[in-house]
């Protein structure tokens, strides 16, 4: 069945004060499996006052592949609603380790958010794909082979069929031509964040390495027994622990960075490309 807006109220208009809500998040992302079958699975806790729902609390562990098939049914019972974007099956180079805690953390991140922005739709919310994706179970969740995600991410997805030619509307074509330039700067303002970001890491580990091996460097000093051994060792120890005590600043200013820049981000480019395909679909 094909939900489509109603006429007589607003898309998205707040039932007032009662309305249910959801309190989601996605968390302890653990690896299961071996080999090519090794996959990694995700709590998702949920807290809710829907009435349909069997319990309020709910804590269900949750791959990939299930918050593809939430997509899935979204985008096929509602295509006349912008359905949150999700983020790709294994990055940019289909060489990378999808084992990776940075990437992981990133599509941790990027599930939860995907998550917050259904459950905040006041249609999406009421959905009952949500439902079971929150209380079914696997085998209500499977995706047939055409829908799989490819395990080389964005690289191999079929290129987006060209607007007919007949479409001339000024107003569709300038937000479409708004919508690229906005992805475009985007796009150059996320390499760059990301660029500073991983110099900085590259930093932080180097004054880990330096005050390391400054301290190793003292600890040999004090052993050679000369008259000015100590106070050489003692020189090379404060330097090295100050070393340390900056490595360990730069790591956590690293972090800061990543969720509140880069992640946001690439979050703006997953909603872009999501707006894309809204605009794709109503040409077609």
């Amino acid at each position: 069945m094909i939900f489509r807006p109603p006429t007589t109220a607003p898309i998205g208009a707040p039932d007032g004060q009662g309305a249910p809500k959801f309190d989601v998040q996605v968390c302890e992302p653990t690896k299961a499996g071996t080999g090519y079958n090794a996959f990694v699975a995700y709590k998702v806790v949920c807290r809710t006052s829907m009435e349909n729902y069997l319990s309020n609390d709910i804590a269900v562990n949750r791959r990939f592949n299930h918050f593809v098939w939430l997509h899935v049914q979204l985008s096929e019972q509602y295509p006349c609603y912008f359905i949150p974007v999700l983020p790709d099956k294994s990055g940019i180079d289909p060489y990378f380790n999808r084992f990776d805690a940075e990437f992981i953390e990133r599509r941790r991140w990027a599930l939860q958010m995907f998550l917050f922005r259904v459950v905040s739709h006041p249609v999406l919310m009421a959905s009952k794909v949500l439902q079971i994706f929150f209380e079914g179970d696997e085998n209500q969740m499977k995706l047939p082979e055409d829908k799989k995600p490819s395990m080389f991410g964005s690289l191999f997805k079929s290129a987006p069929s060209a607007p007919p030619k007949a479409v001339q509307d000024p107003e569709f074509l300038a937000m479409g031509q708004y919508i690229k330039d906005f992805e475009g700067q985007l796009f150059e303002v996320h390499k760059f964040m990301e660029r500073l970001v991983m110099r900085r890491k590259d930093l932080g580990n180097s004054l880990g390495e330096l005050g390391l091996t400054l301290i190793t460097m003292g600890t040999h000093e004090e052993k050679t027994g000369e008259a000015e051994a100590a106070t050489c060792s003692k020189s090379f120890h404060d330097l090295g622990s100050c070393c340390d005590h900056l490595a360990i600043s730069v790591q956590e200013q690293v972090k800061d960075e990543m969720l509140k820049s880069v992640f946001v981000l690439e979050e703006w480019l997953r909603l872009v490309e999501g707006v894309k395909e809204s605009l794709r679909t109503q040409v077609r």
